[in-house]
C-alpha cells in the first residue's frame, strides 16, 4: 500500500520526461516480504524483491508488484 501511495504521487506530479512513452516521469516498484527463519539471510529477501522490480517492469512499468516469500526461499 505504500510503494502504490508513492507510485501514485510520482505519476500525479506530471514531471516531464520526453524520453518516455508517457511523456512523464513514473515508477516501478518490486516489493518481497517474508518472516525471517532462524539464521536466515537477507539476500534472498533482496533476491525476491529485485525479481518483483523486473516484473514490474516487464509488465509495463509504473506500477508495483508484490511477493510474500516462504521461510524455505529466506535462508
Amino acid at each position: 500500500m505504500v510503494a502504490e501511495k508513492i507510485r501514485k504521487r510520482v505519476e500525479s506530479a506530471g514531471l516531464a520526461n520526453k524520453d518516455t512513452r508517457s511523456g512523464h516521469v513514473t515508477i516501478s516498484v518490486g516489493c518481497a516480504s517474508c518472516q525471517p527463519p532462524e539464521g536466515g539471510s537477507a539476500a534472498a529477501l533482496l533476491a525476491a524483491a529485485d525479481a518483483q522490480l523486473y516484473s514490474a517492469k516487464a509488465a509495463g512499468r509504473n506500477r508495483v508488484t508484490a511477493r510474500a516469500i516462504t521461510a524455505q526461499l529466506a535462508v
